[in-house]
C-alpha cells in the first residue's frame, strides 16, 4: 500500500510531466486554499498541493464538513489528501513523537446545497501590487536590498539581496516574483532559520543548492499568492530537470521543501506560529556561491 508521502510525490510528478514549466508557476492570481468551515488557511505541503487543483474557488472542507453544512460531496467526485502532523506520546517510553494523519477534502465547487458565502475571486492589480511591496517593507530583519544590478541574487556572507530595476522586468509582478525568491533565500541565513551554513555553504549543482532552490520556489509561490499577484518567479531549469528524478528517488522532499518554505513565508511576514507540515530540514553545507 503506498504512503501518503508517496501519493502526494506521485500526484507533484504528474503535474510536472504534463507541462513545460512547474506546477506552482501560474500566469494567474491564487488564492490561498482555506477550510471552508474554519476558515483556516492550509498551509506546507497542504497549501502547495490544493493551490495545484484546477478549481477556481479556493474552499475546502471534509464529507463530514459538507454533511454537517446541509450539504453533500456530488457522486463521482474524488477527493483531495492533505496531511496533519501531531504529537502523541509513546506508550512504550512515555516520550512525544510526531504522527502524521491523511485526510480527503473536497472543493465546494464538487458540492451541493452547502450553506456558505459565495467567494470572491476578484482582486484589483494596484492591491496586489501594494500588498507586494507592504510584504517586503514588513520584513522585519530583512536583507541589505541593491536594486539596479545585472542579475537577481542572495549572498549569503554579505546577507545581501540584489536584483535589477523593476523597470528591467516585463511585468511589475515577475520583479516581486524575482524578489520574493531571493528573500525566501534570505531566510536560510544563520541568523535566521539557519538552512544555510555560513562555514561552508552551498555548493552550485549540488544537491543541497538544488534543494534550496526548490523551497525558494515554493516560498515564491507562496508569497505571490499572499499577495494576490500572478507567480511569475524566475524561471530555473535547473530545478526543472533535477527536480522529477530527485522526486522519483525521495518521497519526502517535496513534503520538505514546502515546510521549508513555509517556515521561510511566516519569518518574512512576521508570523510567529510554528509550521505544522513537517520536521525541519536539515542544514545545508558547501561552497559559498550566490543563490
Amino acid at each position: 500500500m503506498k504512503s501518503t508521502y508517496q501519493r502526494i510525490t506521485e500526484q507533484v510528478i504528474k503535474a510536472i510531466e504534463a507541462g513545460d514549466v512547474l506546477p506552482w508557476r501560474k500566469p494567474w492570481t491564487v488564492r490561498r486554499p482555506r477550510n471552508a468551515v474554519t476558515n483556516r488557511p492550509y498551509r506546507g505541503i497542504n497549501r502547495l498541493m490544493l493551490s495545484l487543483s484546477e478549481f477556481s474557488d479556493h474552499r475546502w472542507l471534509t464529507f463530514n464538513q459538507a454533511k454537517s453544512l446541509g450539504g453533500s460531496v456530488a457522486k463521482g467526485e474524488r477527493g483531495s489528501t492533505v496531511m496533519l502532523w501531531s504529537d502523541v506520546e509513546d506508550e512504550s517510553t512515555g516520550r512525544e513523537r510526531l504522527i502524521c494523519r491523511a485526510f480527503t477534502v473536497f472543493n465546494v465547487e464538487q458540492c451541493s446545497g452547502l450553506d456558505l458565502p459565495k467567494g470572491s475571486m476578484v482582486q484589483s492589480q494596484a492591491c496586489g501590487l501594494e500588498a507586494a511591496e507592504r510584504i517586503v517593507a514588513g520584513y522585519k530583519d530583512c536583507p541589505k536590498l541593491h536594486f539596479g544590478t545585472e542579475q537577481a541574487a542572495y549572498y549569503p556572507v554579505r546577507d545581501a539581496v540584489v536584483v535589477p530595476h523593476m523597470r528591467d522586468f516585463e511585468t511589475p509582478e515577475a520583479f516581486y516574483g524575482t524578489l520574493f525568491h531571493e528573500l525566501i533565500h534570505s531566510t536560510g541565513h544563520s541568523g535566521r532559520l539557519g538552512r544555510i551554513s555560513l562555514d561552508s555553504g552551498i555548493q552550485f549543482g549540488s544537491e543541497e543548492y538544488a534543494k534550496e532552490e526548490l523551497v525558494a520556489e515554493i516560498g515564491s509561490a507562496f508569497l505571490s499568492s499572499e499577495a494576490g499577484i500572478q507567480n511569475l518567479s524566475p524561471a530555473t531549469q535547473y530545478i526543472n530537470s533535477w527536480l522529477s528524478k530527485a522526486l522519483h528517488s525521495d518521497s519526502s522532499l517535496i513534503i520538505k521543501a514546502a515546510s521549508n518554505a513555509q517556515k521561510a513565508v511566516d519569518w518574512i511576514l512576521g508570523d510567529g506560529h510554528h509550521d505544522d507540515s513537517t520536521e525541519p530540514e536539515p542544514r545545508l553545507t558547501g561552497e559559498l556561491v550566490a543563490m
